[in-house]
């Protein structure tokens, strides 16, 4: 019998068993990436201080301001990562905490993306200057937390203009 041209002992083509081959390499590559990326967030933000309870929501007694309240109280960022609140953790959640609790759960927002979607692009949008509130300071993160998340948005942002202007908002604030 006569093989195809381009296809294997057991008539598999090839060509897609390399591509399916480069597709598994990327995802393990992916997946080391995320993994060194979470484990840095984790060592940059170990430290981070609670906001206390009555600095949680920007919103007063609005319902997402109730809302926050009631899912962050007494909750360190870390514990955030273990109930896994798609509705709590959601980007849109960001504009409704009060500065200091955003300083604070920054880190499990950036977790929880990057091991559920695989990018950054709605936090990163946060910095941009279009979605950015008037309010808004980064000056309780450090030097370390600073450079954490320009290398998250650098592996993480698929809009590219987006991630240059986080990212570029992000290193004139660290001068």
């Amino acid at each position: 019998m006569q093989r195809r041209r381009g296809t294997g002992k057991n008539g598999m083509n090839l060509r897609k068993s390399k591509n399916r081959k480069d597709v598994l390499l990327i995802q393990l590559q992916e997946k080391q990436l995320a993994a060194k990326l979470t484990q840095r967030i984790r060592r940059a933000f170990s430290k981070s201080k609670y906001p206390g309870d009555d600095r949680l929501s920007a919103l007063g007694d609005w319902a997402e301001g109730r809302d926050i309240n009631r899912y962050f109280t007494g909750k360190r960022w870390q514990q955030c990562l273990q109930t896994r609140d798609a509705y709590m953790l959601g980007p849109v959640m960001l504009f409704f905490l009060h500065v200091d609790a955003f300083s604070y759960y920054l880190p499990a927002y950036l977790i929880h993306a990057i091991e559920h979607c695989g990018y950054t692009d709605d936090i990163a949008s946060f910095f941009t200057k279009r979605f950015r509130p008037k309010y808004f300071t980064l000056s309780a993160l450090t030097k370390e937390q600073h450079e954490v998340l320009v290398d998250v948005f650098i592996a993480t942002c698929h809009n590219k203009d987006v991630k240059k202007q986080a990212v570029g908002y992000l290193r004139r604030s660290l001068r």
